[in-house]
């Protein structure tokens, strides 16, 4: 109901304010079409624009794009970009960093419009996203697994709130998006706001916080451009009070036993979780190019007693606009803050994020809007590193006591590979301006924490069934006007799919490495942005015209 009420004021504004003094988006969310990345690649080819980019980390967003034009004007209201994005998996979901949208087979839908106000220091954006999904069924985690194995999966699913599928029902769903409201003092602002939120260096992936679940209420306290110091410029968030929902949808066979007692173990359904969490960005004055930073989420049950869990990173990101180049690192620990001395325990469950984009300019260097080969690469690493750890089962965005783990709405809040997950991607394109066509490739490994777990517990010695997703991606991307198209087609061999063999009985040598349950699953994407700024700049064109 809040929602709807919320929608409705959105077209409100749309209608009653259309005539009065308007201007173009001041905001880069955090969203799912290609808008961050072409700023962020802007940025290595020194195609500042009317704006200095140089000194913005992309470590901290969203991104107040208001800065980056210079534009300084006390705006009465703006139409945010229209943005709609189609997505159809013909036989098992796909998990990515997708916001409001879910993991589910099927045809999918993502509606997304708004209008920002403000008067004097005070700010109201209000960007509500509509979400529909066919939500088809598809093979879940095998029933004819032995209870064995289904004993030490529940190990996973008794820590985290992940379920695979949600419900049964086609879905529809109104989120309140990328709505914030707020005050501006300078260069910072507190408000309350439910925008996706991006913490750290990282294109596909991050370690703490993505888009990868909906946005959560929450209240902030930020910058919103560099603080300039005499030892560097500094960017910073923190995010206080925030309020992450369950998805109230209990896992498979709940009823299984093993060794006479129930593997499923009811989650605390009584109590809210809060997230307290925070980021800074350092970029000093003697390095330029140079951003490092570190953050920190604390997840707890509000007046439970329980232990709160904690998870924290170190970060760095280096560009080199000369050489068109960045190289980006994350490193971090599931369990504890990420300082020094936590960071150089022998025995932790650490994860990393690393990755470089090169761009190899090839036209004229004379040219106003050159050609560029893109060549990129990033590993997200998310298995613990040792074997005790992989018998404690301390995987990432798990937990003992918060046994929600670090998730929202049923999607964790970090890296979309999710626990115990490593991924390797490999990127090939050519852009120019907003253009983009390229080939994407990426080896999944899911959740070898359970998978390894499994095998050296249990003794069963199953070494053939490790899950492998290996993926080949067509993207592409392009302007016309006030429009950004973009879309993406995506072949995905899944090998052993959901841990499951089909080695005939007997075993032996000969059939040991037969094939698993292997699926191919062809992943579409489509969507464009509608961005009001020219048809605004043509209207207050008009009126000026009028006036003479």
């Amino acid at each position: 109901m809040f929602e709807k009420r919320f929608f409705l004021i959105v077209c409100f504004l749309l209608l009653v304010f259309l005539g009065s003094k308007l201007f173009g988006q001041t905001t880069l969310p955090v969203s799912n079409s290609s808008l961050e990345e072409i700023f962020r690649r802007k940025q290595l080819m020194s195609d500042t624009g009317k704006g200095d980019l140089s000194n913005f980390s992309f470590m901290v967003r969203p991104i107040e794009l208001e800065k980056f034009t210079g534009s300084n004007r006390k705006l009465f209201i703006n139409l945010l970009p229209v943005e709609h994005l189609e997505q159809f998996n013909p036989k098992v979901p796909l998990r990515y960093a997708d916001g409001s949208m879910y993991p589910t087979r099927g045809w999918q839908g993502l509606y997304a419009i708004g209008a920002e106000t403000r008067y004097q220091n005070f700010m109201l954006r209000l960007r509500p996203e509509y979400v529909w999904a066919f939500n088809q069924s598809f093979p879940t985690f095998p029933s004819d697994h032995y209870n064995i194995i289904w004993n030490y999966y529940y190990t996973w699913l008794n820590k985290i709130d992940q379920p695979e599928r949600f419900n049964q029902e086609p879905i529809r769903k109104l989120f309140l998006g990328q709505s914030r409201l707020q005050y501006e003092y300078k260069n910072m602002a507190v408000g309350i706001s439910t925008e996706n939120l991006w913490w750290g260096p990282g294109r596909f992936n991050s370690l703490i916080m993505s888009n990868n679940a909906p946005g959560f209420l929450h209240y902030t306290f930020n910058s919103t451009k560099p603080i300039r110091t005499p030892v560097g410029s500094f960017e910073w968030q923190l995010v206080w009070g925030g309020k992450l929902k369950n998805s109230g949808i209990l896992p498979d066979e709940t009823n299984r036993t093993f060794n006479g007692r129930f593997v499923y173990r009811p989650k605390d359904s009584v109590h809210q979780r809060i997230f307290t969490g925070g980021i800074i960005s350092w970029q000093p004055k003697w390095l330029k190019g140079l951003f490092i930073g570190t953050d920190l989420a604390s997840i707890q049950y509000k007046k439970s007693g329980i232990p709160s869990a904690t998870m924290g990173s170190v970060f760095a990101r280096y560009i080199l606009p000369e050489e068109n180049a960045e190289m980006y690192i994350q490193y971090g620990r599931s369990d504890k803050m990420a300082t020094a001395w936590n960071l150089l325990e022998d025995t932790i469950p650490r994860g990393y994020l690393a990755g470089a984009r090169k761009l190899f300019r090839i036209s004229s260097r004379t040219k106003k809007n050159p050609s560029f080969l893109q060549l990129g690469i990033e590993v997200t690493q998310l298995q613990v590193p040792n074997l005790s750890l992989i018998l404690q089962a301390k995987s990432w965005y798990t937990d003992n006591s918060v046994r929600h783990g670090f998730t929202h709405n049923g999607q964790v809040l970090g890296a979309a590979i999710g626990p115990g997950s490593n991924s390797q991607r490999l990127e090939f394109s050519w852009v120019k301006g907003t253009t983009k066509v390229g080939i994407e490739v990426e080896r999944l490994v899911h959740n070898a924490d359970f998978y390894y777990n499994y095998n050296m517990n249990s003794g069963s010695k199953d070494f053939n069934r490790q899950w492998v997703d290996l993926s080949s991606s067509f993207v592409w991307s392009f302007s016309f006007k006030q429009w950004l198209f973009f879309g993406q087609v995506s072949f995905i061999r899944s090998i052993n799919y959901n841990w499951k063999s089909l080695i005939p009985q007997p075993v032996t040598p000969e059939n040991y490495f037969s094939d698993g349950w292997d699926l191919m699953n062809v992943h579409r994407r489509i969507g464009f942005v509608y961005d009001w700024s020219k048809v605004l700049e043509r209207v207050k064109k008009n009126k000026r015209n009028n006036l003479k």
